[in-house]
């Protein structure tokens, strides 16, 4: 369970990348990346507060 959240970051990031440079930087394929990092944030920040939960036990 604790993997997961990373898991997610990276293959986002990583299809992020393929995305964009595979659509040769086109404004469409940007756009869906800043999508996609909002997905990676989200994740980001579930990971954040479980550390902060974890800190505090």
């Amino acid at each position: 369970m604790v993997i997961l959240p990373w898991l997610v970051i990276g293959v986002n990031i990583v299809w992020m990348l393929w995305d964009v440079q595979s659509q040769n930087w086109t404004m469409e394929a940007i756009l869906r990346a800043f999508s996609r990092l909002l997905v990676v944030l989200l994740f980001a920040e579930i990971i954040v507060v479980t550390w902060q939960v974890n800190s505090e036990h």
